[in-house]
C-alpha cells in the first residue's frame, strides 16, 4: 500500500514506459495507467500512509531521562543547613488503564476508513477513466461515420455531374448534391472537433500527452449484470466502509476519554546522591519515586469528550445508512440504463437493416430513373441516422456494463 513520495513523483513525470506513442490503448491498460497516475489515488495513499504512522504512535509515552535537584532544611537536632540532592535516572510516564487500548483500537479503525477512501479514490477515477474511454470510442466511430457519409456524397455529386452532362437531370440536382456535400464535410469537421475533446479529456485523466491516446475501433465487451445488482454493488462499496470504520473509530475513542476518568502514575527510578553542608558528610544510593494522579472534578473536559465521540459515531452509522440508500438508487438507474441499452440495440439493429435496404432501393430506382435525388439523399441520411443509432446503443450497452464491474469489484483495480 505505500509508495515512496520520490518513486510516486518521478512516475508522475515522466512519460509512461513500455506505452508507445500511438500505441491503441484497450480498457485495461488505460484503467492502470490512469490509476498509475492520478493525482487523487497518491494523495489518498498518503493519507493513508500518514494513518499508518498515528497508529503506530499510539502506544505509551517515550521512556526518558529524569535529572532532579533539590535542597531542603537539614532534620530537626541536626547541626543545621540544608541538604542538597541529585537524581539521575529513567521516567515512565503510565496513562490510565485502557486508555492506550482504545487509542489504538481507534487509530486502527481510521487506518481502515483511510484504506477505504483509497478504494474509493480508485473507484471514482476508474468509472471516469471508464467514461472517457467508451465517450472517446464512440466520438471516433462518428467519425469513420462521417468520412463515409463524405464518401458517398462525393460518388453521388460525381453521378450528378454526370447525368447532368448526359441532359438527364438540371443544374439544380448538382448543386443540391454538392450542398449535401458541404454539410457531410461539415459534420464530419465537428466530429473531428469532438474527437479531439474526448482525447484531451482521456490524456487528462491518464496523465498523458494526447498523441499517446489513441482508442482502437471498439467493439464493446457485455457482460450480464449481476442477479443481485443491489447486494453487489453495497458489498463491494468502498464509502459505506469508510463511514462504518469512522463510526468504529468514534466508539472507540469515546473510551479512551472514558479512561481519562482513571488514575494515571509516573515511575521514576535511578540513583540519588545527597550531601549535608553542616557536616560534609554525603551518601549515595537507588532511588525509586512513584507518583500517582487521580482526576478529582470533571469541569466538562472528558465528558464533554465523550458526547462528541459517540455523537460522532451515531453520524457516520447514518451516513452509512444514507450511502446503503444512494447506492441502491444508483444500482436501480444502472439495471434501468442497460436493460433500456439492450431494447434500443436491438432496436437499432433491424431499423439500420431496413435503412440499408431503403438505400439500395433508392440507389437501384436512381440509376433507372425512377427515384431523384432527394429520395437519394433521404434514404442515405435514413441509414447514417440508423447507424449512430446502433453504435450510441452498442457503447450505452458497453458503458453500463462496465460501471457495472467497476461498482461491483468484478473489475480489478
Amino acid at each position: 500500500m505505500r509508495v515512496p513520495l520520490f518513486v510516486a513523483i518521478v512516475v508522475a513525470l515522466l512519460p509512461a514506459v513500455g506505452l508507445a506513442d500511438n500505441a491503441p490503448l484497450t480498457l485495461e491498460s488505460a484503467l492502470a495507467e490512469g490509476l498509475s497516475r492520478s493525482p487523487a489515488v497518491l494523495a489518498a495513499q498518503k493519507d493513508f500512509e500518514a494513518q499508518e504512522a498515528r497508529l503506530r504512535a499510539a502506544t505509551f509515552q517515550p521512556l526518558g531521562v529524569a535529572i532532579d535537584r533539590d535542597a531542603q532544611p537539614d532534620t530537626p537536632g541536626s547541626p543545621g543547613g540544608t541538604i542538597s540532592s541529585s537524581t539521575v535516572g529513567l521516567s515512565q510516564t503510565f496513562p490510565a488503564v485502557g486508555k492506550v487500548r482504545a487509542q489504538r483500537s481507534s487509530q486502527a479503525a481510521f487506518l481502515r476508513a483511510a484504506h477505504a477512501a483509497v478504494d474509493a479514490a480508485r473507484r471514482e477515477v476508474a468509472l471516469d477513466i471508464v467514461g472517457a474511454f467508451y465517450n472517446l470510442a464512440l466520438v471516433q466511430s462518428e467519425v469513420s461515420t462521417a468520412a463515409q457519409s463524405v464518401a458517398l456524397n462525393k460518388e453521388l455529386l460525381r453521378v450528378a455531374r454526370l447525368r447532368n452532362k448526359a441532359g438527364a437531370v438540371g443544374s439544380f440536382e448538382v448543386v443540391r448534391a454538392n450542398l449535401e456535400l458541404r454539410r457531410a464535410q461539415f459534420n464530419e469537421q465537428g466530429a473531428s472537433g469532438r474527437r479531439r475533446a474526448a482525447q484531451i479529456r482521456l490524456s487528462t485523466l491518464l496523465v498523458l500527452p494526447s498523441s499517446q491516446v489513441v482508442v482502437p475501433p471498439l467493439n464493446p465487451s457485455v457482460r450480464p449484470l449481476p442477479a443481485e445488482l443491489d447486494a453487489a454493488m453495497n458489498l463491494a462499496d468502498p464509502d459505506a466502509r469508510q463511514f462504518q470504520a469512522q463510526a468504529e473509530a468514534a466508539h472507540a475513542s469515546a473510551a479512551a476519554a472514558a479512561a481519562e476518568r482513571l488514575p494515571s502514575f509516573q515511575l521514576k527510578a535511578g540513583t540519588r546522591s545527597s550531601r549535608a553542608e553542616a557536616t560534609g558528610l554525603s551518601a549515595v544510593g537507588p532511588a525509586t519515586t512513584l507518583s500517582l494522579e487521580i482526576p478529582l472534578i470533571d469541569f466538562g473536559t472528558i465528558k464533554g469528550a465523550i458526547r462528541e465521540a459517540r455523537a460522532t459515531s451515531e453520524a457516520q452509522s447514518a451516513r452509512q445508512a444514507a450511502r446503503r440508500l444512494t447506492v441502491t438508487g444508483i444500482a436501480a438507474e444502472l439495471q434501468s440504463d442497460f436493460t433500456t441499452a439492450q431494447a434500443r440495440s436491438d432496436f437499432a439493429n433491424e431499423s439500420e437493416r431496413e435503412a440499408r435496404q431503403a438505400l439500395t432501393i433508392a440507389q437501384i430506382g436512381y440509376k433507372a430513373g425512377a427515384l431523384g435525388l432527394t429520395d437519394i439523399i433521404n434514404a442515405q441520411n435514413a441509414l447514417v441516422a440508423a447507424q449512430a443509432d446502433v453504435r450510441a446503443a452498442e457503447f450505452d450497452l458497453g458503458l453500463a456494463s462496465a460501471k457495472a464491474e467497476v461498482l461491483t469489484g468484478r473489475l480489478p483495480l
